[in-house]
């Protein structure tokens, strides 16, 4: 066997645990694990934000009352699922918070919900992959 055919090899074997073990990770979420669910329709993908609820009716509801260890946002377009984002919930707070207060990542605190009787952060979808960064929990 060539050395190019041994490290291609070598590395598909990798690729391939690594993917197996993403595969069973999405799989105990769905079974074991804590996860809040939020769905987004439509109004995503015309304003390219999300909402995410912290305050409802002047309470604390959503984001900052889950228990839950991870945070499930679901995009639909017109009936359709598009897509899923899921944070560790710990993670999700943090650099919503941290990323507010920089006031560089363009996310807002608005009213929002039916008869706008909640409160969230208006979350531009360019700053989701900041709202990934696992090392600043």
């Amino acid at each position: 066997m060539k050395k190019e055919e041994k490290e291609y090899s070598s590395h598909f074997d990798e690729d391939l645990k690594f993917g197996e073990a993403g595969q069973n990770w999405l799989l105990w979420l769905s079974d074991d694990a804590q996860v809040e669910v939020k769905t987004e329709r439509d109004k995503w993908y015309d304003t390219d934000n999300i909402f995410i609820e912290f305050e409802y009716r002047g309470n604390p509801s959503g984001i900052s009352t889950t228990t839950a260890t991870y945070w499930a946002h679901i995009f639909y377009k017109e009936g359709m699922n598009c897509g899923v984002l899921v944070l560790r919930t710990s993670v999700l707070k943090y650099n919503l918070r941290r990323m507010y207060e920089e006031d560089s990542s363009g996310i807002k605190i608005v009213s929002g919900g039916d008869d706008k009787a909640s409160k969230g952060f208006l979350v531009p979808l360019k700053a989701l992959s900041g709202l990934m960064r696992l090392g600043l929990m």
